[in-house]
């Protein structure tokens, strides 16, 4: 089991109310030897107050600064450690639908998670296809891109993402590699065309 599959059951763990009866400090040795295994203070960090979100009523998760939020989910997104970060931004959805799309897009794990930002703060799906489109850059370094491929108009995809996609241009961890979505689009993207230089 990777780190991130592993630290993401024991914040699963520790989001379930304690059994009646039950030992509720019980799940918190899993979390303290994963954290004694992380080296990165930052991180250790994050993940520590990712537990506490977690573990927390629904009206103190409320009271979570912003800023927190996003202290707590950067990390984790930039460490590739995905499903951990979807669980936290679930879970401060609240916090996160206040920010415009350009600060959102480095900080949504997966395209499931942008979808449910979009609903939240009631933005157009067709404001993220038309910023896509003129931001290449922006949606190949994140999950804009997945969620480009699963929802958007393919046809309109810039020659750049095509360009991208055809030479395997690195993609950030927790963004979907570009060898997954060979097979699937590049008919499609082809009827934008082919030119344009990729990404750096």
């Amino acid at each position: 089991m990777n780190a991130d599959k592993k630290l993401a059951r024991i914040l699963k763990q520790l989001a379930k109310p304690a059994e009646k009866g039950g030992d509720a400090a019980r799940p918190s040795q899993p979390l303290a030897d994963f954290l004694s295994r992380t080296t990165d203070p930052v991180l250790r960090s994050a993940i520590d107050r990712a537990s506490r979100v977690l573990q927390a009523t629904a009206v103190q998760r409320a009271q979570v600064p912003q800023e927190e939020a996003v202290a707590t989910l950067r990390p984790l997104v930039n460490n590739g450690l995905t499903d951990s970060a979807a669980l936290i931004f679930l879970a401060l959805a609240e916090q996160l639908k206040a920010l415009d799309l350009e600060a959102i897009l480095p900080l949504a794990p997966t395209s499931k998670c942008l979808a449910a930002w979009l609903k939240a703060a009631r933005f157009p799906e067709k404001s993220l296809e038309e910023k896509i489109i003129t931001s290449a850059d922006l949606a190949w370094h994140t999950v804009a891109f997945d969620w480009f491929i699963d929802k958007g108009d393919l046809a309109l995809a810039p020659p750049v993402l095509l360009s991208n996609l055809l030479a395997k241009r690195p993609r950030p961890k927790h963004a979907g590699k570009a060898y997954h979505y060979l097979g699937a689009t590049t008919g499609a993207l082809e009827l934008g065309g082919a030119e344009g230089e990729p990404c750096r």
